[in-house]
């Protein structure tokens, strides 16, 4: 979705009660290099009661987490991010915090992504373009613990949500 595309009223959409809002929900950390992207993701995950941080490259993720670190349940991290890569921000952050759920967003294809970022039980993928449904589910997957049904996180759109399997 283009800025000059994305709706003007975040809150008439969630008023569809996709999803529930008002209560205060887990902490998310954004890592998005996308400024359009990662403030319209943390709009929209604000609205439905998620604590949300926000950071646009691997220094600025690293510093937000150290200064939220026992607030922060879930990362949600582009693969390609300016610095280094996700994976890297993965393995750094998880060295303070080592149970540290992720979330993966990405345009590239889930082979690739699944060898950039190395999936364990506590990583999980969606693909972009991803739908608000599908983003607000694969964070209740990705918060959960669990797996989508068939792999897929929702519909309309290409979104899937992964999680590596415990074999491998």
């Amino acid at each position: 979705m283009q800025p000059d595309q994305a709706s003007p009223n975040i809150e008439a959409m969630l008023s569809l009660s996709l999803f529930p809002t008002g209560k205060t929900r887990a902490g998310i950390l954004i890592v998005e290099d996308e400024e359009f992207l990662r403030e319209a993701a943390s709009e929209i995950l604000e609205s439905c009661g998620y604590r949300v941080f926000k950071a646009c490259s691997f220094e600025d993720g690293v510093q937000t987490f150290q200064r939220n670190w026992d607030q922060v349940e879930l990362l949600v991290a582009d693969i390609i991010i300016p610095g280094r890569n996700g994976r890297e921000l993965v393995k750094t952050l998880r060295e303070i915090s080592p149970g540290l759920r992720v979330l993966y967003i990405s345009g590239y294809s889930e082979n690739v992504v699944t060898r950039q970022a190395a999936l364990d039980g506590n990583s999980h993928y969606v693909a972009k373009p991803f739908s608000l449904r599908a983003l607000l589910e694969a964070i209740e997957i990705a918060l959960e613990g669990g797996t989508a049904p068939s792999g897929t996180a929702a519909s309309p759109g290409p979104a899937k949500v992964k999680r590596a399997s415990s074999s491998g």
